[in-house]
């Protein structure tokens, strides 16, 4: 924009539209409109080959990757939108604002995917990492299968930072003692989300007091036989079982979970593909532990695990079919 309006800056500082017009009419045929994450159309280049040709013809030196990938960033993160300081004055320049929810329910799916990839892109690893321990973001960001690509961002800043796994573990735990408890159930969600990271990192020890901290307060709000404090329950036994150590340590029942859950649907409780997998889970600590101690070998443990393990497959044949992959598993 200095260029542009080199002789005369007007009220509103934004790039004129007749440019992009002209732009956009030029480079017609090599470009294509396609979705993205949250369903906004976006321009993109029609062909992959067109992309590697363009990055190597004008994004090869690596400093102007940075520079680039860190405009973006800027963008995405809103660091000049509605008006704030840009070069040393305040100058609303019109850009819009970025959100984490669109509104009530609507996330800013657009944000959500690409700000932690041009700040990876910029190097800009300390605002990396505040965007990663944001609860908000870090709850959008880690739903589903998103929890893997949360951890894929965390090696690159390790590998950035130069740091360890403790780095990781407390600046979580920083971000969890900062958060507000005004909602102790959301606090709870927020203890379980964090643990679950760790937990698929391997950082059991760490992972477990969190699980411990989120079951206390459901068992306070919820009472003792909610389903989610069965969920719970699953979770804290999967870490026992990492750590070897038996899953009635400190829950006193080890088939609590299995109880509140058959408790809660009934007969359904056999239409039901997460009870499955409890069951398939709870068939496979108990084996193990049958393995790593051989004392414990008793005919009956031997035929509870199958027991369980049956039924587990049981129930998948009967919602899924013989030949779908979680009843092979």
């Amino acid at each position: 924009l200095d260029s542009i309006y080199e002789w005369w800056v007007p009220p509103v500082r934004r790039l004129p539209t007749f440019i992009l017009v002209r732009l956009f009419q030029d480079i017609d045929q090599l470009i294509a409109m396609k979705g993205a994450p949250g369903n906004p159309r976006v321009v993109s280049w029609y062909h992959r080959q067109i992309r590697e040709y363009v990055g190597r013809r004008y994004t090869s030196q690596p400093e102007v990757r940075a520079v680039l990938h860190g405009k973006l960033a800027d963008y995405f993160d809103g660091t000049f939108s509605e008006g704030k300081e840009y070069k040393g004055e305040i100058s609303n320049r019109l850009i819009d604002a970025q959100p984490l929810y669109l509104s009530q329910t609507l996330v800013n799916w657009r944000k959500v995917t690409e700000l932690p990839e041009h700040l990876v892109g910029s190097e800009r690893w300390n605002r990396l990492v505040e965007v990663l321990v944001d609860i908000p973001t870090s709850a959008v960001l880690s739903e589903g299968d998103g929890v893997y690509r949360v951890i894929a961002l965390w090696l690159k800043v390790r590998e950035g930072l130069k740091v360890e796994n403790d780095f990781l573990i407390k600046a979580y735990v920083s971000s969890l003692e900062r958060a507000t408890k005004e909602d102790p159930l959301e606090h709870s969600k927020s203890l379980l989300m964090t643990a679950r990271i760790l937990r698929i990192m391997s950082l059991y020890e760490p992972a477990r007091p969190l699980i411990e901290q989120a079951l206390a307060i459901q068992e306070k709000l919820l009472g003792p036989n909610d389903v989610e404090i069965a969920r719970t329950l699953n979770e804290l036994g999967n870490i026992f079982h990492r750590l070897s150590i038996p899953p009635d340590h400190t829950t006193g029942n080890p088939r609590r979970f299995l109880e509140i859950k058959e408790n809660a649907l009934g007969d359904k409780v056999n239409q039901d593909l997460e009870y499955a997998a409890w069951l398939a889970n709870y068939a496979v600590m108990l084996m193990e532990g049958l393995n790593k101690d051989p004392s414990l070998n008793d005919p009956k443990l031997v035929e509870e695990c199958l027991y369980y393990r049956t039924r587990s497959m049981e129930i998948r044949e009967a919602m899924l079919g013989s030949d779908h992959p979680e009843t092979a598993r």
